[in-house]
């Protein structure tokens, strides 16, 4: 029988399934090995990542690795076995010719992956593009900087190896056993079964558990993040804005030219964004806490010309940095994460969120993690609701608390629990107990639909009754934060913390408005270095991340689309989007709201009550001037998102 090796064993025979199933396992097998080789050449980023988490990555590494073999093997065999099954001829030995070549390529991928993580954060994706596109330089740095030799040596030992073992349980195949058609779909259904397909894509979700770039990236496998990455760049292309009006070095330029401040220095020519403070001082660390407030809009804050529906927002105001033309990115929660922890403004889709995959995120989280801070996310909701959870787990928030970890509470219903319950679980959370500074992202979700409250604040606060329940949700929302903050007031740490109040999105009212208040939300700095005022410029949600890095005295490196507020050379403008196609920008008392599908702007005077006016009398090199901003703005980070240019290893 060994001297027969020619392919003499039809692939519908019975004994090919077992042939599969071993070949299947030593595969697996190999995988492991490799992905054990990425732990420890990585060993120092697994050094905080607990037990627990380290075997799940393995757990999830193991299916992702099933899905990528059992689907190789299936997209083989399957057109394999109907054409020997047609043309009556063995093929049996291009199988196993083929199968050895693609399995050989799946193991050369996953090696290099071990590397390519190292430079990138990553798995491989389609930044790969790009080293094809310069690879004298690419090939030339590789060979510097890595211990090629030895890769490609180990790697043929492993080969090596795993071709013996190929050959081995190829050749026990019976020979003799006759062919029969009904083994082509029971191989098919046994193979199809392995790939998983049925688990419900995307796939990678899975591998987005923890807070640990090493440990998620090493749950993955390389040809499937690869081969996901051509899909993503498929829905970039079908769902994500490509804005293209200029010259790409121009629209970089541009963008650098805005965000770069004198006192800041560029940190990297790949990273448009990645920069540091030039003038930064190590002072000893504040700690940090965001609370988004769901729905918090500026039409119903009372010292920001709204209804008189936030007593006790108005009396904090007058405490700290209130900024009274602060405009939201977007109009959902997600898009409020995005711009307020990312920094980076919610414009070329619905959901960057759901896309960070492949493009993960640089954040507040990674970046204060990485200045030693411990990093944690509170909210009395549904902490998965929009891939809330993938997104700051990915980014570097440690700890993730949300509705199902709450076991008591004075008022439930299907969102979750009270914000009075969150304040009061999450306060002796939020100070430090383990000599860490510490950063604590706070959502809210009360003022939400159905709009409902607990009996005992109705019943201490009679006024709810002559409200309508948004009003009346709203009134206890500012209830809750106040009694919060009021608290925190009488923690000796309270001084050397900084707050930042701030809304996620506003809400849609007055028709007549063209929408644009929908996007005016209030945003409050607590014990910041310039104190208590107004600060009255237009500002976005994505200014404040370096604004919060600058006042904590962060020395390092940050990927950051939005200015620091109390730079003198700050620039005021803020770019929202709405729920289609519309994109607003707003500065110098003039806005341009620009229909993307139309690509017709039009241009209206903002008044003191942050209202619109259509205006026929802006000058038109304003508009011009504008415009080209905009197209400027939305083709950089256009090219920055999709091409991979925000990502976590700001630190490498």
């Amino acid at each position: 029988m060994k001297n027969d090796f020619i392919g003499t064993i039809p692939m519908r025979a019975k004994s090919f399934l077992g042939y599969l199933f071993q070949l299947f396992l030593i595969s697996l097998g190999t995988l492991f090995l490799e992905r054990i080789g990425f732990a420890l050449v990585h060993y120092d980023s697994f050094k905080n990542v607990a037990p627990l988490s380290t075997l799940h990555s393995f757990l999830i590494g193991t299916f992702m690795d099933c899905s990528v073999v059992a689907s190789t093997l299936l997209l083989l065999y399957l057109p394999l076995s109907l054409t020997e099954l047609l043309v009556k001829r063995n093929l049996t030995k291009l199988f196993y010719l083929l199968s050895s070549f693609l399995l050989a390529l799946i193991f050369f991928v996953n090696l290099v992956d071990i590397y390519y993580f190292s430079q990138y954060g990553t798995r491989l994706n389609m930044m790969v593009s790009e080293g094809v596109q310069r690879y004298a330089i690419i090939f030339t740095l590789i060979w510097k900087s890595y211990p090629v030799l030895r890769i490609f040596g180990i790697y043929g030992i492993g080969i090596f190896m795993f071709i013996n073992f190929h050959k081995r349980i190829f050749l026990k195949i019976n020979a003799t056993e006759p062919a029969h058609w009904k083994w082509i779909p029971i191989n098919s259904v046994v193979l199809f079964t392995f790939t998983f397909f049925y688990y419900g894509p995307p796939f990678w979700f899975l591998t987005s558990f923890s807070s640990s770039t090493a440990a998620n990236q090493m749950a993955s496998n390389g040809v499937y993040t690869f081969i996901k990455a051509i899909d993503q760049k498929n829905i970039f292309d079908r769902d994500i804005a490509v804005y293209e009006f200029t010259n790409l070095d121009s629209a970089l330029k541009g963008l650098r030219a805005v965000i770069l401040k004198p006192d800041e220095k560029s940190e990297s020519d790949y990273y448009p964004s990645l920069r540091s403070f030039s003038n930064a001082t190590s002072i000893k660390q504040k700690n940090v806490v965001i609370i988004m407030m769901e729905s918090f809009a500026a039409r119903n804050i009372g010292c920001l010309q709204g209804k008189p529906l936030s007593p006790n927002f108005d009396r904090l105001a007058k405490q700290g940095m209130l900024f009274t033309s602060c405009f939201a990115s977007g109009v959902r929660t997600q898009h409020g994460l995005t711009a307020v922890v990312g920094s980076f403004p919610p414009l070329l889709g619905s959901s960057l969120i759901r896309r960070k995959g492949f493009i993960e995120f640089s954040t507040l989280g990674n970046i204060f993690e990485h200045a030693g801070y411990s990093t944690h996310f509170y909210h009395n909701g549904h902490g998965s609701y929009g891939d809330t959870d993938f997104f700051l787990k990915q980014g570097g928030f440690e700890t993730f608390l949300d509705e199902k970890d709450f076991k008591t509470w004075h008022f439930r219903n299907e969102l979750g629990v009270s914000d009075d319950d969150l304040f009061e679980k999450i306060y002796p959370e939020i100070w430090s107990n383990d000599g860490k500074p510490k950063l604590s992202l706070i959502l809210t979700m009360s003022n939400h639909a159905p709009h409902e409250l607990p009996a005992d604040f109705i019943e201490s606060h009679p006024e709810t009754k002559k409200l309508d329940k948004k009003e009346a949700t709203f009134l206890y929302s500012d209830y809750a934060l106040g009694k919060f903050l009021d608290k925190c007031e009488q923690h000796p740490d309270f001084k050397n913390t900084l707050f930042l109040i701030i809304a996620d999105h506003g809400e849609i009212y007055e028709d007549a408005d063209f929408g644009f208040k929908l996007f005016h939300i209030p945003a409050l700095l607590l014990n910041t270095s310039h104190g208590s005022g107004t600060f009255t410029s237009i500002c976005s949600q994505i200014d404040f991340a370096p604004t919060l890095l600058f006042e904590t005295g962060y020395t390092g490196k940050f990927n950051c689309l939005g200015q620091n507020l109390f730079d003198k050379n700050y620039r005021a403008f803020a770019f929202s989007k709405d729920y289609e196609s519309q994109i607003t920008l707003c500065e110098d008392e003039i806005a341009m709201q620009w229909d993307m599908r139309t690509n017709t702007p039009k241009y209206f005077k903002i008044d003191e009550t942050k209202h619109l006016k259509l205006e026929e009398q802006i000058p038109s090199k304003a508009k011009i001037e504008m415009k080209h901003f905009a197209e400027n703005y939305l083709q950089a980070i256009s090219y920055i998102y999709r091409n991979g240019r925000y990502r976590l290893d700001v630190h490498n």
